[in-house]
């Protein structure tokens, strides 16, 4: 087996440095930082230094805990305990009566940004291709994947008010949680970051 150009490895797999590096992109983040200067890298260490000491760490955590607590008051299916950087709305229970593959989660985000402009990311049976693992296997698994939508909250930009905002925003939304349309991939089905 030989790794050069023109190997065996690659006319049997033209397409695997493209697939590796689109995974790599969505599990650990781009492979190369290289052209930072060195005060973009001392600008970095300094961030890094700073968001490990607890009068920095302590209001991003009230913050988020904020969030999710408000939620959760408002019936909003939210997991609790939240994390330190984001709010992670149960799409399952928020949408108990549509099928998985009306991908509510991306319904859900899409109309979020659409009529509110609030982005989050759909952490679900999108982003996870769990319609390639139904089309593999020809059936749905016994017990469910996790479907969830998150709210990412970064350190030292909002405030309060921009927390009451989401938490308006997500409420309105459940009320009419009906008129969310479902989604459907109809092209790039087949790569691998849709």
């Amino acid at each position: 087996m030989s790794f050069r150009q023109d190997g065996l490895f690659d006319k049997m797999h033209p397409y695997i440095g493209h697939q590796m590096i689109a995974r790599q992109l969505a599990a650990y983040g781009n492979d190369s930082y290289g052209a930072l200067s060195g005060r973009d890298m001392a600008a970095a260490t300094m961030s890094l230094y700073e968001s490990a000491k607890e009068d920095y760490l302590f209001p991003r955590l009230e913050q988020t805990k904020y969030l999710a607590v408000e939620l959760a008051k408002r019936d909003i299916p939210v997991i609790l305990p939240p994390g330190g950087h984001a709010v992670y709305i149960d799409i399952n229970k928020m949408f108990p009566s549509r099928p998985w593959d009306d991908y509510m989660g991306m319904g859900l985000v899409s109309e979020m940004l659409r009529r509110y402009g609030v982005r989050g990311g759909e952490m679900g049976y999108m982003a996870m291709e769990f319609d390639k693992y139904v089309a593999k296997v020809g059936k749905l698994p016994e017990r469910m994947p996790p479907n969830f939508v998150r709210f990412a909250i970064p350190g030292n930009v909002y405030h309060k008010e921009h927390m009451d905002y989401v938490v308006e925003c997500l409420c309105e939304l459940n009320k009419e949680k009906e008129s969310i349309p479902g989604f459907k991939a109809v092209r790039a089905q087949d790569h691998i970051l849709r």
